[in-house]
């Protein structure tokens, strides 16, 4: 059983759980999930600030990216709730713009006169775009190729949609454990993301390869939305599963290495995964992570509390579990800059 919220809970809230199943499509070789929790329940509260250096690097280009490759004036920001995208693009653009957020959490971020927010889902905009946008949001969609067709639909014939998404494969090859979840529901590589484009009446016309885990792209509508033929074999399958083993196997290591006051660092699904594959709670002393909303709470699915980085400053050689997929070089120098005698497992 696995914890369906990846964040926190207050002290007094009841954590809920549900089966983690994973299956192989046959048609297509796509590895996803077999049981997928209501949206209602898995989205009930913000859980990702996009807080850090690497964040903040990812944004900056991807407005860069977003404004060399943009068409027309009306623009459509799908997923941008937190604004971090919309106000680069709009105080980096030199052309004017119409910029329209549509997201379930618009204004929670707050507010800014330049641009519109729309709290719906993206399916019921009825209007047309010039230029469509998401960052970090295809992945999320239950219904991968609906919500492409959905964005063709509100496209013209000359418009373009414009994504940064991340690099599935490469992430799990590396053990991300933030790849695949109950948010992140289904498994593609370039062969199985250019099939789910092309049945969605888009192709790929520019990709950016803005780093070994994430990727950018252009893309334009197609007169052709037949399938791409391309025969799918069993890799995908083997790869989840060495995935899953290799996870098992480093808890195992963590769970012998051990030894005193020892913190998880990230209150979301790194410390969530390894908990539900085996990691000794007991062993636990607390979480630390950088958002200060999480700080006082716990862990969902757990008792453990959130705490600052800066309570490792209290301890005498800390242990501190670093497993934060592409964050955790920026995470082990912030925890060295805190106590210089942490020691990183």
């Amino acid at each position: 059983m696995f914890p369906i919220y990846m964040g926190i809970r207050e002290k007094d809230e009841k954590n809920e759980f549900c089966d983690m199943r994973w299956g192989r499509c046959d048609a297509c070789g796509c590895v996803q999930i077999l049981d997928l929790v209501e949206l209602d329940i898995l989205y009930k509260r913000s859980h990702n600030p996009a807080i850090g250096k690497s964040w903040t690097r990812h944004h900056e280009k991807f407005s860069e990216f977003v404004i060399k490759n943009m068409h027309g004036r009306k623009v459509l920001d799908v997923g941008g709730a937190n604004l971090k995208i919309a106000k680069k693009i709009l105080d980096k653009s030199t052309r004017e713009v119409e910029y329209t957020v549509v997201d379930f959490s618009c204004e929670k971020y707050g507010i800014d006169h330049r641009i519109r927010q729309i709290k719906c889902d993206f399916s019921e905009i009825e209007e047309s775009f010039d230029t469509i946008l998401h960052s970090h949001t295809f992945e999320h969609s239950y219904d991968p190729v609906e919500f492409l067709k959905c964005i063709a639909r509100a496209l013209p014939d000359s418009g373009t949609m414009i994504m940064s998404i991340p690099n599935l494969e490469n992430q799990i090859k590396d053990l991300h454990m933030n790849a695949l979840h109950f948010e992140h529901t289904f498994f593609y590589d370039e062969k199985i993301l250019q099939n789910i484009l092309r049945r969605s009446g888009l192709e790929i016309k520019e990709v950016l390869y803005f780093s070994d885990w994430n990727s950018f792209y252009v893309c334009k509508k197609s007169k052709n939305s037949e399938p791409l033929i391309t025969s799918f074999s069993e890799e995908t399958g083997i790869l989840f599963e060495s995935f899953v083993k290799k996870i098992r196997e480093d808890v195992i290591r963590l769970n012998n290495l051990i030894e005193r006051d020892c913190f998880c660092f990230g209150a979301h699904i790194f410390t969530q995964m390894m908990l539900c594959l085996g990691l000794d709670r007991n062993k636990i002393r607390g979480i630390v992570d950088n958002d200060p909303d999480k700080i006082g709470q716990f862990l969902y699915g757990s008792d453990i509390e959130v705490y600052s980085p800066e309570e490792i400053r209290k301890f005498n050689q800390p242990e501190v579990i670093v497993r934060v997929s592409q964050f955790k070089e920026e995470i082990q120098d912030q925890i060295k800059s805190i106590n210089e005698k942490a020691i990183l497992l």
